[in-house]
C-alpha cells in the first residue's frame, strides 16, 4: 500500500462506503451507489488529502 494513504484518506473512504450502502438500501439506486463508491476510492488514493510531511520536503 502506498505510504501516502493516511488515516484521513481511510476515514473518507469508509464514510463514502457506508454512504453508498445506505443510499442504495433506501433508494434502490445502485448506479448512484456506485458513484459514491467511486468517490470513496478516489479519496482513498488521493494525495491531496494528505498533508506534506517534513521528510518529503528534504
Amino acid at each position: 500500500m502506498p505510504t501516502y494513504v493516511l488515516p484521513f484518506n481511510v476515514f473518507a473512504f469508509i464514510g463514502a462506503f457506508w454512504t453508498a450502502l445506505i443510499y442504495a438500501a433506501f433508494t434502490r439506486d445502485w448506479l448512484g451507489s456506485l458513484l459514491w463508491l467511486t468517490v470513496g476510492f478516489v479519496a482513498l488514493t488521493s494525495e491531496r488529502l494528505t498533508p506534506e510531511r517534513v521528510e518529503d520536503e528534504v
